[in-house]
């Protein structure tokens, strides 16, 4: 769901993606890996009375935005294992040349969500192969048995959340103007929250990098066209359909779940996601599938 490159500009509204805040998250991430919780020295608390500057691009509608003065959050609920335990992790070059047993396995998905801890805390520039190694207690050369470098990994971290975001975006079902509507949708937007906010430090990360250098432009753009297309199915068996073009909509739908999500789960704005997602829920339920709230009793 995510691309840079100028073909998809069409779709984009390009803006220009700043660094998200480090670290939200990551306190979270280290209790599950049992290492040391992450230092926070050397960031500036935000500032009073300062506003963060926010660009969004539909072309990522994962992807975080955002100046380093976000205010980040003083107790992260902890965040969930990987979202799909159906989809297997992904491993780099080297691990792709072999076949993975049971504690290979294991130790790659170490070395993935280690990666996730330190990409949270340092941003992706500044992380280091030895910061990763750290915090997975592993050795340098057990990383370069599974990567042949950081940006190995960060290709296989995107390629998997990529291919989670696809899952989630093909499990919306039919939705209908009814209470069991409702309900259907509220559940597949917590889906494609708990994904988000397991692999955001990669979602951020991306707006670091040059999609093109890193060879990720067109697999995130699967992810975008795949949301989009789903989406646009389902509003268009609704009869009568409450909007005129629902492949506007869908994209409309789609910057709305990327902003609401960015902003709670960095707390740009406090808010709680339980109510955030029942927001969000009853707004789109409403203005694009028919629903309302009588039929919800």
């Amino acid at each position: 769901m995510a691309s840079k490159s100028g073909a998809d500009r069409r779709v984009n509204t390009e803006g220009r993606v700043s660094e998200a805040p480090a670290g939200a998250g990551a306190k979270g991430r280290a209790k599950r890996l049992g290492v040391p919780e992450p230092a926070t020295k050397g960031r500036e608390p935000a500032t009073s009375g300062t506003s963060p500057v926010v660009t969004s691009t539909i072309a990522a509608p994962w992807v975080g935005t955002d100046a380093s003065s976000l205010p980040r959050r003083s107790t992260p609920r902890p965040l969930p294992p990987a979202p799909s335990a159906s989809l297997a992790a992904t491993g780099g070059a080297p691990a792709r040349e072999r076949r993975l047993r049971a504690q290979g396995r294991r130790t790659l998905n170490r070395l993935l969500e280690a990666a996730l801890l330190v990409f949270d805390e340092r941003g992706y520039h500044a992380a280091r192969v030895d910061d990763i190694v750290r915090a997975a207690k592993a050795s340098h050369g057990t990383f370069y048995l599974y990567f042949s470098s950081k940006e190995d990994l960060f290709r296989a971290l995107f390629t998997d959340v990529t291919a989670e975001m696809i899952s989630v975006s093909a499990s919306l079902p039919s939705i209908r103007p009814t209470r069991a509507g409702y309900d259907a949708l509220r559940e597949w937007l917590e889906r494609y929250y708990d994904v988000y906010r397991h692999y955001h430090p990669v979602l951020r990360a991306f707006t670091e990098t040059e999609a093109h250098e890193l060879g990720l432009g067109r697999t995130g753009t699967e992810s975008l066209v795949a949301f989009t297309n789903t989406l646009t199915k389902r509003m268009s068996e609704v009869d009568p359909s409450p909007v005129s073009d629902p492949a506007t909509a869908a994209l409309a739908m789609v910057s709305m779940m990327d902003r609401m999500t960015f902003y709670t789960v960095t707390q740009v704005v406090p808010v709680d996601d339980q109510v955030m997602l029942d927001t969000m829920a009853s707004i789109l339920h409403v203005g694009l599938f028919g629903g309302s709230r009588r039929n919800r009793k």
